[in-house]
């Protein structure tokens, strides 16, 4: 199984691969030698960026992240990125390298489960659970982290929950 850190760093290399063939010979120094550079930049910045910040999460940490510190890291870009594009659709800008950034960030998260499969793993935990109250928003939030939105648990444990207490 390749971890996130080995698909970011193979993306890079494919990035740099792509950059250095735009300078080959037969198109160095013409337009299309920019337009294709100019086509990569957004790819290298973005896989850059997370590269520099996991590693400056790892100096902070002194130790090596593991995968699910690592999918942190880009939760914590791509909130970053959303917050950027939705200011800027607020100010009438175009949005185009955000649109390519967030691409790239998301296909480097873990595939997200369905609406339906959480509300199932939320009803099976709520079956389980000792509690029956706002503690299960933890519960679930803690067995579903990285496979899930948080908004969307909170939403749907509190949703179960008054189901659960209207039943009973």
């Amino acid at each position: 199984m390749t971890t996130i850190k080995e698909k970011i760093t193979a993306m890079t290399k494919e990035a740099l691969l792509a950059n250095k063939a735009a300078s080959m010979d037969g198109v160095k120094g013409t337009p299309k030698e920019k337009e294709l550079k100019e086509a990569i930049k957004p790819k290298l910045t973005t896989l850059r960026s997370i590269e520099a910040a996991i590693h400056n999460k790892e100096i902070e940490k002194k130790a090596k992240l593991t995968e699910d510190e690592i999918v942190g890291v880009l939760k914590s870009a791509q909130k970053v990125r959303l917050a950027e594009k939705e200011a800027l659709v607020n100010a009438g800008r175009d949005t185009e390298k955000l649109d390519v950034q967030l691409e790239i960030i998301e296909s480097l998260l873990p595939a997200q489960m369905s609406y339906d499969e959480v509300v199932a793993k939320v009803k099976e935990i709520i079956a389980n659970a000792e509690v029956k109250d706002r503690k299960l928003i933890g519960i679930a939030q803690k067995e579903l982290k990285g496979k899930a939105d948080g908004k969307l648990i909170t939403q749907i444990v509190n949703e179960e929950l008054n189901k659960w207490t209207q039943l009973y």
